[in-house]
């Protein structure tokens, strides 16, 4: 009786954990669906992205060349074939007045439709404009079409621009096919992973539990010819104890270890502090000795090295973004007068002064460094001529303000000015400083560019 009412507890048991396997399981494959399809609804979205900007690349860099060379026909020839793409729905090209002049719809051509992303481009000045709307299944983009007078800081140089509408119901046609894919291989894969487990339950657990359960209870009867050889009550006994001295000393050795762990938790927590606390210090350091290298010591701008180091790098972009840069030198004037007639405490306070005001003067982008002396260059990135002999004048004017604790002394500063093409280095400052000494030569105090 004992032994049927143990196998039914089995049975019960191996019963409810096979319904709970499959629970599992079950649950497993519809999180498992649930997670692919929307990875892979995800990933359908970013390749239809990345085809629409694929065909953006391409066509703005060929519809600028074509506009510029007013070869409209091209264009409209250039714009039927990519709007032959199955995914792309429309296609079409404005003028700067809001006028298509070339579309994948040849109706449309010489019409104005207007469209708040284009609007966006126009009037805005925006780099990219988009609309996505995924309940409705359309993707609009739109991008500005740059002529070779572009210009990346006032945004100028705008000869058009090129919209193209998506038709992203092609994704859930996509879906739709794939979904019946994924839901049959989940499918298969958890019905073959659920009868492994089971077998692999059943042989590895519940066949040996039944076994061993059958000759302990044979063993408890009295009878000794069970399925485990050389067993009896004593050998059962000596288990047990076994068993029960192996628990005690799991317990010992996981205490001893505890303490061992904390120990080794606090050494690593304070070896971690001094590595951090010592990291800080050699950061500080180490940026401490870098700015000492680069600043000049007067008048606590970049030195000489470094700002020629910059210049040389302004003048390498220069070349390969087409941005030019702009320099400015230099010069205090009559400033030996100073020195002589004051002292040259005096001079040191009145360079510290002008570099101060010039450097509250310029952006975060400018450079401003110590020539030598009292002779100083600033670099203006991304600066044409004009703009650059504007802020020459502006500090000029400012230099020209300052009030010194000794009112006899008045500082006015001579410059020159010149805008960056492809000249080396020593080009640019051959260039720069002949404009200086031509604004000292036509009377100081004024810049020539």
């Amino acid at each position: 009786m004992m032994s049927k009412g143990f196998r039914r507890s089995f049975y019960a048991l191996y019963l409810k954990i096979s319904v709970g396997l499959i629970i599992v399981i079950v649950t497993m494959m519809l999180l498992s669906f649930f997670f692919i399809d929307k990875l892979l609804y995800g990933y359908l979205k970013v390749q239809y992205k990345e085809q629409v900007f694929s065909v953006i690349s391409g066509l703005d860099w060929a519809a600028s060349g074509l506009l510029e060379n007013k070869e409209i026909n091209s264009l409209q020839r250039l714009t039927e074939n990519i709007g032959s793409y199955s995914f792309i729905e429309k296609i079409r090209v404005y003028n700067t007045e809001d006028h298509i002049i070339s579309s994948n719809n040849k109706e449309e051509v010489g019409e104005v439709l207007r469209e708040k992303i284009v609007d966006e481009i126009l009037i805005k000045n925006k780099l990219r404009s988009m609309e996505i709307n995924f309940k409705e299944g359309r993707f609009k983009v739109a991008v500005p079409i740059k002529g070779k007078e572009y210009s990346r800081v006032s945004k100028t140089g705008v000869v058009g621009v090129l919209y193209i509408q998506v038709d992203l119901k092609g994704i859930d046609k996509l879906m739709y096919d794939y979904r019946y894919n994924i839901i049959r291989d989940i499918i298969i894969v958890g019905v073959l992973l659920l009868i492994i487990i089971l077998i692999l339950l059943t042989k590895k657990l519940f066949i040996p539990l039944i076994k061993l359960s059958d000759a302990a209870i044979e063993v408890s009867r009295g009878n000794y010819k069970s399925k485990i050889e050389n067993s009896s009550k004593l050998e059962f006994s000596y288990l047990i104890g076994e068993f029960n001295h192996m628990i005690e000393q799991i317990n010992i050795r996981d205490e001893k270890l505890k303490i061992s762990r904390k120990k080794l938790e606090d050494y690593s927590l304070l070896l971690e502090k001094k590595v951090r606390e010592r990291t800080k210090e050699l950061y500080l350091s180490n940026k401490k000795f870098k700015k000492i290298a680069i600043t000049d010591g007067l008048t606590k701008i970049y030195n000489r090295k470094y700002i020629l180091e910059k210049l040389e790098s302004e003048i390498e972009k220069a070349i390969r973004v087409h941005e030019k840069p702009s320099v400015v030198m230099l010069d205090v004037d009559d400033f030996k007068r100073i020195n002589d007639e004051y002292g040259h405490q005096t001079g040191d306070e009145v360079l510290k002064k002008i570099s101060e005001l010039i450097k509250s003067n310029l952006r975060d982008i400018d450079l401003f460094g110590r020539y030598g002396g009292e002779e100083f260059i600033i670099i203006l990135p991304e600066t044409n001529i004009e703009k650059s002999f504007y802020i020459a004048e502006r500090i000029r004017g400012e230099v020209e303000k300052i009030r010194y604790d000794n009112e006899k002394i008045k500082t006015t500063i001579s410059l020159g000015v010149v805008e960056v093409t492809d000249e080396n280095q020593n080009e640019v400052i051959r260039k720069v400083d002949k404009l200086l000494y031509k604004a000292k030569a036509n009377g100081k105090n004024r810049v020539e560019k």
